[in-house]
């Protein structure tokens, strides 16, 4: 056997070049016994101590030679990964010694000397260097080891990593701000905090650290974030040492010039009557890299900075703001027609909120979310990212295909379909496909294009609905005929849903091509999920019909479990600039994790597209989110060709990310 690696955090296995060698181990008694000898394969381990880990209540009469018919099932998963058991598994001092070729390495001491080797490039000088080998330390401690084991043992190493996790972060948190790392230091102190809440001393070490990169706004929120979580889990404030650690970091931090581009092109206004919580506001958004901020103690003079500067990208106002609360707020933005994203700042109650998302979709405003006092840079930053996210699609629908481009292709037979592959986690197979439409020149290359936005009249966004479900049909009876039967999922424009005759050409449409609609899934926006009678009974027919919906985008706006209940959903797709690059970003990544608690609340299955590198798919998998689509799993490949990948694709290691 070549390089080799044996995974025991996360899962157990025997990995080679990023996949699983051999059969999996049966029974988990054999597992257990593998990742006993391979986490101690520097000694031998004895026979009492493999029992008592076996049975830790009691021993069984016939433990001796239950052991050695578990050690004879490791012997076999052994030589099926290409190891030869009479070389590496040997009997030695009463008991069996894992004795590892060349070439062959556990991810658990990779954890460990990972840790080491962080700590040493720190003392010789080399933070940026120390800060990547300690994160990759720190994600690997960070996974779980053996859950469906208990016992002294197990709980020993998992306590071990519970540890090396932690100490791997604040080393991480250390090195980045030794390396003047201002983004990596605001991240790595989170995470560190967020593994271990409630250490105060943790907490100053995150002040600390955010000061010395010039971080005050950043350090100012860390100390809220500290009183917040002391005061609602153990009902104390802040020390007095906790206190001057944030005085020491506002008065010796060096003022730090935000980066271009990114936030620092857009204009906020924040209206709030309370002024120490405006200027919290104010001061957090500068600490996120915004220039451009105004502040307003009420609607009137909100209005006024308005006139005098003009719109801005963004508005955040309290719910109740004395003269303009949200309410009169979205009124305003809608019948000025200023194109501003709301963010509302609340202490209310989940019904005036619920209202108030109902009543920004009634005026076509862009309600980003909800911001609860007190105010948090890493919720703002959750909301603005969505801002961005929307001004970038915008931007992407001016390059769009026009509706007599559209029209044109649709009449000479140049629009076709590429189709990408989605991945189930759970079970490690593909079954479902994603249809890319695409424009075909003469000779049958393929283009991707943007329709959707260029669809604005009914007629036509019904043409293009039926023709993308008769592609998704002729797949679908033709991957059935090859024996693998994929599902296939298409783009439904908005416009569409206004037909109500959609459900029953839908319905012939796959008859003609002997399709079952249960294979056929209809992707929606978020348009979906307003209260208009023709569009939901138009997606109830879909339902009855036996077609899966499916909402795109999921994550990225205002949808509350009463909007998705009320919608007759099959799954939810979390957007792809959410979770593309979400590992390196705990605000997305935690975003992308209440996506999923809200979709498990529901108790609709969620796909998440963006699966773009091994750290998405790593991420996706630690979260426990079912599908994942992106680069990482697969580019869109013609129809001829995606069936027969499917059958043989296997799901990369985790071991490898």
């Amino acid at each position: 056997m070549t390089a080799a690696t044996i995974a025991l955090l996360g899962r157990v296995g025997i990995d080679q070049d990023g996949r699983t060698s051999g059969r999996g181990l049966h029974g988990r008694r054999a597992e257990l016994v593998f990742a006993y000898l391979a986490a101690e394969h520097d000694r031998a381990v004895s026979r009492d101590a493999l029992a008592d880990a076996l049975w830790p209540y009691a021993l069984p009469d016939t433990w001796a030679a239950a052991l050695r018919g578990v050690v004879t099932e490791v012997r076999r998963f052994l030589e099926d990964a290409g190891l030869d058991p009479a070389d590496v598994l040997v009997s030695a001092n009463g008991g069996y010694e894992l004795r590892l070729p060349p070439g062959v390495r556990v991810d658990l001491d990779e954890a460990r000397a990972g840790f080491r080797h962080a700590r040493e490039l720190l003392a010789g000088d080399a933070p940026a260097e120390a800060a990547e080998r300690a994160e990759r330390a720190a994600a690997l401690a960070r996974r779980p080891f053996l859950p469906q084991h208990e016992g002294d043992w197990v709980d020993g190493v998992r306590d071990e990593l519970a540890s090396l996790h932690v100490r791997a972060l604040e080393l991480e948190a250390r090195a980045r701000a030794r390396a003047g790392d201002r983004d990596g230091t605001a991240d790595a102190t989170e995470r560190l905090v967020r593994a271990e809440p409630y250490s105060e001393t943790l907490h100053q070490l995150r002040i600390r650290l955010l000061g010395e990169v010039g971080d005050r706004a950043g350090a100012a929120a860390a100390f809220e974030h500290c009183r917040a979580v002391l005061s609602a889990e153990l009902g104390r404030e802040p020390s007095a040492e906790t206190g001057a650690v944030l005085r020491e970091a506002l008065a010796h931090a060096p003022a730090a010039a935000p980066e271009p581009g990114g936030l620092t092109r857009l204009a906020v206004l924040v209206v709030e009557e309370h002024e120490f919580q405006r200027r919290t506001a104010v001061a957090l958004l500068h600490g996120l890299g915004v220039v451009r901020v105004e502040e307003a103690a009420d609607g009137s003079e909100a209005l006024g900075v308005i006139t005098r500067t003009g719109p801005p990208d963004v508005i955040v106002c309290d719910v109740a703001t004395p003269g303009l609360d949200a309410v009169e707020l979205i009124r305003h933005v809608a019948e000025h027609g200023l194109g501003s994203g709301l963010i509302v700042m609340t202490a209310a109650d989940t019904g005036v909120m619920s209202a108030i998302e109902v009543l920004a979709e009634a005026y076509g405003v862009r309600l980003l979310g909800a911001i609860e006092k007190p105010v948090t840079a890493r919720r703002l930053a959750e909301l603005i990212a969505g801002h961005e996210r929307a001004a970038a699609a915008a931007a992407a629908e001016g390059d769009a295909a026009t509706a007599d481009e559209i029209a044109a292709a649709l009449d000479a037979g140049r629009l076709g379909a590429r189709f990408r592959p989605m991945a189930d986690l759970a079970t490690g197979t593909v079954d479902v496909v994603t249809a890319v439409p695409g424009w075909l020149d003469g000779t049958g290359v393929w283009t991707a294009a943007e329709l959707l936005p260029g669809v604005s009249a009914a007629g036509l966004a019904g043409r293009l609905a039926d023709h993308g479900l008769g592609l998704a049909c002729a797949l679908a009876t033709r991957s059935r005929a090859e024996g693998r039967g994929l599902a296939v999922t298409v783009p439904l424009p908005a416009r569409a849903l206004e037909d109500p005759a959609l459900a029953d050409r839908f319905a012939a449409i796959a008859q003609a091509h002997g399709a079952e609609p249960r294979a056929l899934v209809c992707n929606v926006g978020d348009r979906a999920l307003r209260r208009d009678a023709r569009e939901l009974a138009t997606l109830t027919r879909l339902r009855i019909r036996g077609f899966g919906v499916v909402l795109e985008h999921f994550g990225t706006g205002p949808a509350s479990a009463e909007q998705l209940a009320r919608t007759p959903l099959t799954g939810l797709k979390i957007d792809a600039g959410l979770v593309a690059g979400a590992a390196a970003r705990p605000d997305r990544a935690a975003a992308v994790e209440q996506a999923l608690d809200l979709a498990r609340a529901v108790r609709l299955p969620a796909a998440a597209a963006g699966c773009d590198g091994p750290a998405d798919f790593d991420l996706l998998l630690q979260l426990g989110c079912r599908f994942a689509e992106g680069a990482f799993i697969a580019a869109p490949m013609d129809g001829d060709g995606v069936v027969a990948w499917a059958v043989g694709w296997q799901p990369p290691s985790v071991a490898t990310t």
